[in-house]
């Protein structure tokens, strides 16, 4: 069968510049959502109709709607979002996806404790519910009851989660897992009800998925029209492609547009300039701001400052009110000694001079502690625009999104930090959270 959608054939041409030998397929399909709120309900998403061109391949699956591709590459675990009108794109982290959901759960889940000892627990969806809705589940935790001819699935009192059509169309073992991954990524669904589908005989003509939130019941019908299987799998390129331009991507991914494109000379010479600037506040006497410099080269590479201090430095560091000052500020470690460390600030500005936005990074930090994360957030964006190559604060700006349920930012911000300074000890724990997520939920990848 032929797709002759426009706008997708760009992204196929893409796609098969790097033919493979594995065999695939390419299908059109219809993902229809419609809304049921309760009385009263607000905010309730309007019911939508996506038509998506997608290639299913065991390393690659691409799924285009609305003049965009997006690739999620398993091999090298990214997620490519393709604008086809500007040829352009912006790449993301895989992990962003299951580490979202996953963060997102583990908070439903306090919710719920928190409600059930109000005796609040009925206005919420079920443990079930959840996991169905965010396609992550743990062992231990309530599991969808399966129909005895494995078409339907629901809940242990009977209420619907997932059931298929008795129409299979043919498809080979690896384009069936491939078509649950891509059911996992773009729809949702229980990972028990995935993992059936994954193992089925062939790829369901129609899927209904019925999921309920704190809002009301939401139905996704998935809906097969057509199905191609291609002789040699598809793999992908860039080439013609160019990473999309930071003007008008909205100030924090404007930010996070031009990390990405940061290349080696440029990190270089912010390097340089700020080994220069705190050369000359040593030999100016200005030893507050040569400190701060110090500091600043440090959070740039993670590792010893390129000039030490000199044991007469040093003797002068010790002697600097401002010093001693900020280093009794850096000692809080209770609400009330943070409370009062963010008010200390101020009289130090004067004599940090055009060093001011390395405070910053301490003040966003300790309001982080009080809570203020919507506060620290754009306090970090603003020293990054001072000086874009500091590694050490793009991980803390990258903590501080991921505490506001914004993983995707979180992790760009993250893996332009790791892409600065590879080597920086404090990404370590970043690279641990990847290796739970891969070991915890390894149907993700």
């Amino acid at each position: 069968m032929k797709i002759a959608n426009g706008a997708v054939m760009a992204a196929f041409v893409l796609l098969a510049a790097m033919p493979a030998a594995q065999a695939a397929a390419r299908l059109k399909l219809t993902i229809q959502t419609q809304h049921a709120p309760k009385a009263g309900s607000r905010n309730v998403p309007a019911d939508d109709t996506r038509q998506v061109d997608a290639v299913l391949d065991a390393g690659h699956i691409s799924a285009a709607w609305a003049r965009r591709t997006t690739v999620y590459d398993f091999q090298r675990r990214r997620r490519l979002v393709l604008d086809d009108a500007e040829r352009s794109y912006v790449d993301y982290s895989l992990y962003d996806v299951v580490g979202s959901r996953s963060a997102e759960l583990a908070h439903r889940q306090k919710m719920a404790g928190a409600m059930g000892a109000a005796g609040l627990q009925d206005a919420l969806p079920s443990l079930l519910d959840e996991m169905h809705v965010l396609a992550v589940a743990r062992a231990g935790q309530p599991a969808p009851v399966e129909s005895a001819g494995g078409t339907a699935w629901s809940d242990a009192g009977g209420k619907p989660l997932a059931r298929r059509g008795e129409v299979l169309l043919e498809a080979g073992p690896d384009d069936v897992r491939a078509y649950a991954q891509l059911l996992r990524y773009m729809v949702g669904g229980h990972p028990k009800i995935l993992a059936a589908l994954a193992r089925g005989k062939g790829i369901p003509q129609q899927l209904v998925f019925t999921f309920r939130h704190t809002w009301g019941e939401r139905t996704s019908t998935v809906t097969v029209s057509q199905l191609q299987t291609l002789a040699q799998a598809p793999g992908y390129e860039l080439s013609g492609w160019k990473a999309r331009s930071p003007a008008g991507a909205g100030a924090l991914d404007e930010l996070l547009d031009r990390a990405a494109v940061l290349d080696a000379p440029a990190i270089q010479a912010q390097r340089e300039r700020v080994a220069g600037e705190t050369d000359a506040a040593w030999n100016e006497g200005r030893v507050f701001q040569a400190f701060l410099g110090s500091m600043e080269g440090y959070l740039m590479t993670g590792g010893k400052p390129p000039r030490p201090f000199t044991p007469g430095q040093l003797e002068q560091v010790r002697a600097e009110p401002s010093v001693r000052l900020l280093n009794g500020i850096l000692s809080a470690r209770t609400q009330e000694q943070y409370a009062q460390a963010v008010g200390m600030f101020a009289p130090l500005q004067a004599p940090a001079g055009p060093k001011a936005y390395v405070l910053q990074v301490f003040e966003a930090n300790d309001r982080i502690q009080l809570g203020e994360v919507g506060r620290a957030v754009p306090m970090f964006a603003e020293v990054l625009r001072a000086n874009p190559a500091l590694a050490g604060v793009y991980k803390d700006l990258g903590d501080a999104l991921f505490l506001q349920f914004d993983g995707v930012r979180a992790w760009r911000s993250w893996d332009a930090g790791r892409r600065i300074a590879p080597a920086f000890e404090n990404f370590r724990k970043v690279d641990e959270f990847e290796t739970r997520l891969a070991q915890d939920f390894p149907e993700y990848f």
